[in-house]
């Protein structure tokens, strides 16, 4: 079985190295795609060499200004040739790697995701609504793992090739966030299983790209969440709503907490920002 493990870099490839010395546990059968989302190349003369030095055949490509997450997967996805295709965040490695000869599952597999404290990360679940969306945001409550319907997350995300062609790859309407909800989603409906395999493990760091610029972020993610929840039927306006809401309470309680002070500056750009935006573009009201 051959894999393409597909990484999307922007303004930094310094966390490149873990991620790529942990492909060693695919197997030979394994090649390595990057798309340089930066604005001007990134000096990538070390990841040349360290794949060379791995013998992971490397392609690397650029669209020559910063296209969005979606649009560079799709990108790495159309010129490869190989029968799996892995998306995999720059910040991931993978810590164990099941023997995939015979794989139970044919559709879409996400792993376990542990975070630097070693901590499993909820990053599934099975249907995704507005109401889940604050659950998650504020309740300890979690979803319940996928099997065979619901989505995983596009840290680590691994589907056939051919698959994800034929769903049309990740939505470009999505800059970056939820379009591997969307995804996943769009494939329970086509009748294609998405799973969490618990023998696969990853580690994630999270948030490295976010963390330079994290009001921006936040914005993206409100864009894309708007965006998702009309898409698929729900109320963007409501979430719009509700995300002000959450926005001033999340400012008050930031400048409580001494360990969350420094991400005010970035929760006060996004709630200048739901103030005088409209529902985001592609969204409806009702």
């Amino acid at each position: 079985m051959t894999t393409e493990v597909c990484i999307v870099l922007y303004e930094s490839a310094d966390t490149l190295e873990p991620a790529i010395n942990s492909l060693s546990l695919i197997g030979s059968d394994v090649s390595l795609a990057i798309h340089d989302n930066s604005s001007k190349p990134l000096p990538l003369e070390n990841v040349r060499e360290l794949a060379a030095r791995l013998r992971i055949p490397l392609r690397v490509e650029r669209c020559g200004t910063n296209c969005g997450f979606a649009r560079a997967c799709n990108s790495l996805a159309r010129g490869s040739t190989a029968e799996w295709l892995l998306f995999l965040n720059p910040d991931a490695q993978l810590l164990t790697w099941p023997d995939r000869s015979s794989p139970g599952v044919d559709g879409i597999v996400g792993p376990l995701v542990f975070d630097t404290r070693q901590r499993v990360t909820v990053t599934w679940g099975r249907r995704r609504s507005i109401a889940e969306e604050f659950m998650l945001r504020w309740t300890p409550l979690r979803p319940r793992l996928p099997k065979g319907l619901g989505y995983v997350s596009g840290c680590a995300l691994l589907v056939p090739r051919l698959t994800f062609v034929e769903l049309g790859g990740f939505d470009e309407h999505f800059f970056m966030y939820y379009e591997d909800i969307d995804l996943c989603l769009r494939a329970n409906r086509a009748g294609t299983s998405v799973a969490v395999d618990p023998e696969w493990k990853v580690r994630h760091e999270g948030a490295v790209s976010a963390g330079r610029d994290f009001g921006t972020a936040l914005i993206r993610s409100y864009e894309s969440a708007a965006y998702f929840f009309s898409k698929h039927g729900q109320n963007a306006g409501l979430y719009r709503f509700l995300c002000r809401v959450d926005a001033r309470l999340r400012l008050a309680a930031f400048a409580l907490l001494p360990s969350r002070r420094r991400q005010l500056p970035g929760m006060r750009q996004l709630s200048e920002y739901l103030a005088v935006t409209p529902v985001a573009r592609g969204s409806r009201e009702s």
